[in-house]
């Protein structure tokens, strides 16, 4: 705080002479003035080091002669002899800024204290450069490998200059002795900016350096980011240097209580956020193992599009090496929405279940359909919990371990063959099996084969499993063990065998879980503690949150082309989301100009449709209407898979001039009104 009234100076006003502070001091060599100390009364008689002779300093040897520097600035700012304060860190705050002005740091040094209070009564506050280091190893040339040391220098001259601030009545100081010639000259203005006294991280810094790292940043580049806000580094107030140092200190801060910060947070959020909700488990040492939460605004989604839920316990994204369990669904945008998140120390079936079971009262009711991977672990505990929910394994973590799993029977049936290496044709068979995987697996024509039976939900189970077959002796993959374990559990993952599943299309998860694998990389990293963790998981949820407003926004407010001018489309246009209609509209477009009514009959208020497909390989398919209950289906089952209508329903609608979708094929999840919030009643938290 500076000295009030007339005293009172402002250190962003420019200089009250034409030339920097640093440009006007007067240098004049003279022989340095004699050691002092400080007695019972205040007086200074002594500025060196009181842990270092200056006489025996190699430092000081040298300064026989010594320049003096007297800063020139205006009388006010200058804290003369008599001048007042109306407490001590006034007179030291004072003492701060005209140095601050002058181009050199303070440090508080010596202080007395009252016998009878404990006021101080005499405070010394001297220039940084006030004494002399005291070399630790001496005058001496050692090679001492094995000890490491640091190469430090030392800002140290022997600087007298000081103020000595004395007590005289209840808390007023008064300036008892002023000492204002320095034996160094003064930082230049241009490096003022790297004086420790003028750097610090303030809390907006601070909190944007925090927020940087909720996005992967490090210190480093946020500092790089902040001189381009800043308009200069100078600008800044703070090194790179400092912005490491704050992190740094904020770890050591949370240090070992990191699980209970975590806690006593989430604790405070339920007690302020209507509907937020988490549950945990400590072990007998009290140590956190497993956690799940999840806001208001993520149980409103749940409701929404909670049908089919993913769970991947594959990510290790903080220090403790816990497993983070994000559980996922798709949204009315066929985005992926995020619903609670889980961590986890152990992935065994007790973790599982207590997982799942924490789902269940934070959420309030059952997904219909699971989708993780291919841990037996979840299988039982899935099960074990929900015993009427359907469990599928997603398709992402089985494709993208597929060249690997070939390569590696190719590989292991090589080392089976001969290893008698010494025979040459021998040799090249071995090498060639060795590469025949990698060969397979750039293969387009064998790819094709097997992507046309795995991700084909218009084939059904019998004719998978025979063209499964074909391609299995076709390629010589018959002793592949990895193949049969999958062909094995087919049921779990092949789109064939999700035919007659409702909204069975959800589970084709292959992208959706590869995005939501990148999407939270972009945030999260195995180097975070529990505090930082929770800070960037809140960012993501931010971010995704964001887009989901951006796409309802732009789906309630803008009207996307049509292609035709019949008026079903344009109902669809009104009801969808953009994302959606869109797909809409591609099979409308179908409909129309792809596919045509090869046969039609009626028989007791229902009529039979054979539609040839000409997108479908001349596919014939079957639609049935039934006139009395308005209800239509189709042979290739896409509206029970994914809930939007078909082309071949589409196109038996449209010859029947119906105008709208039916109510009975509008599936809400897929509205624009999907989720109905009234913005002002959530908690903003």
């Amino acid at each position: 705080m500076a000295a009030s009234g007339k005293e009172r100076f402002d250190l962003n006003s420019p200089p009250l002479s034409d030339s920097s502070p640093s440009d006007s001091i007067i240098c004049i060599l003279q022989p340095e003035t004699a050691d002092c100390n400080v007695d019972s009364e205040g007086q200074y008689n002594d500025c060196g080091n009181a842990d270092t002779n200056p006489d025996n300093d190699p430092q000081h040897q040298s300064a026989n002669r010594a320049v003096v520097v007297v800063p020139e600035c205006d009388q006010l700012m200058k804290p003369f002899h008599g001048k007042k304060f109306n407490n001590l860190q006034e007179g030291i705050d004072f003492y701060k800024e005209y140095a601050h002005f002058c181009g050199f740091q303070v440090r508080v040094s010596t202080s007395k204290k009252a016998k009878r209070c404990d006021s101080v009564y005499l405070q010394y506050v001297l220039c940084n450069k006030e004494g002399f280091h005291s070399s630790k190893f001496g005058d001496r040339l050692e090679d001492n490998a094995s000890v490491a040391q640091r190469r430090r220098s030392t800002a140290r001259s022997g600087c007298k200059a000081r103020v000595l601030l004395k007590l005289v009545e209840n808390s007023l100081y008064v300036v008892s002795d002023f000492v204002e010639e320095h034996n160094h000259p003064m930082t230049p203005l241009v490096h003022q900016q790297f004086l420790k006294s003028n750097r610090s991280v303030n809390c907006a810094q601070q909190n944007f350096i925090m927020d940087c790292g909720n996005l992967r940043i490090g210190a480093q580049k946020s500092h790089k980011i902040m001189k381009e806000i800043c308009g200069g580094y100078s600008n800044i107030g703070a090194q790179a240097v400092d912005f490491k140092n704050f992190k740094r200190d904020f770890k050591n801060f949370v240090g070992d209580s990191d699980g209970q910060i975590v806690i006593d947070r989430l604790k405070i959020k339920q007690s302020c956020c209507d509907g937020f909700r988490f549950e945990y488990h400590v072990d007998s040492n009290g140590d956190l193992r497993r956690l799940l939460w999840a806001d208001a605004l993520s149980q409103i989604h749940f409701q929404a599009f909670g049908d089919c839920v993913a769970f991947d316990a594959t990510y290790r994204t903080n220090k403790y090496n816990l497993v983070f369990v994000p559980f996922t669904g798709v949204d009315n945008h066929k985005s992926c929405i995020s619903f609670a998140g889980a961590l986890l120390s152990n992935e065994d079936v007790e973790s599982y279940e207590w997982l799942l079971e924490s789902f269940r009262k934070v959420l309030g009711s059952s997904p219909r359909i699971w989708v993780t991977d291919q841990d037996p672990a979840m299988r039982i505990a899935i099960k074990r919990v929900f015993p009427d929910s359907i469990h599928r394994l997603c398709m992402w973590h089985i494709t993208k371990k597929f060249t690997d799993k070939v390569n590696l029977y190719h590989c292991n049936k090589c080392f089976t063959m001969s290893i008698d290496v010494r025979q040459t044709i021998r040799l090249l068979n071995i090498l060639l099996h060795m590469q025949l995987g990698t060969k397979l697996c750039r293969d387009k024509d064998f790819l094709h084969k097997l992507n046309g039976i795995v991700w084909n939900g218009l084939i059904e189970p019998d004719e998978f499993d025979t063209r499964w077959e074909q391609i299995i002796d076709e390629y010589n993959l018959e002793e592949n063990k990895w193949l049969a374990d999958m062909y094995e559990m087919r049921s779990s993952w092949i789109p064939a065998f999700f035919r007659d599943i409702h909204m069975g299309g959800l589970l084709r998860t292959t992208s959706r879980s590869e995005s939501e694998n990148s999407f939270f990389n972009g945030f999260l990293h195995s180097g975070m503690n529990l505090t930082e963790f929770f800070m960037a998981f809140e960012s993501a949820m931010d971010a995704q949150r964001h887009r989901k407003e951006q796409l309802d926004h732009e789906s309630e407010s803008t009207y996307p082309p049509l292609k035709t001018s019949l008026p079903i489309e344009k109902h669809a246009a009104e009801i969808y989301t953009r994302r959606i209609f869109f797909y809409f509209q591609t099979e409308f477009y179908e409909a129309c100009v792809g596919c045509h009514v090869s046969t039609l009959s009626e028989k007791d208020g229902v009529k039979f449709y054979d539609i040839k497909d000409k997108s479908s390989t001349q596919q014939v398919v079957k639609v049935v209407h039934y006139t009395t209950s308005d209800y239509v289906e189709c042979s290739c089952k896409n509206y029970q898979r994914i809930g939007i209508p078909c082309r071949h329903i589409l196109l038996a609608l449209n010859a029947e001039d119906v105008d709208k979708i039916p109510e009975k094929f509008i599936q809400k999840r897929w509205t624009k009104y999907a989720v109905h919030i009234q913005v002002t009643t959530l908690p903003q938290c």
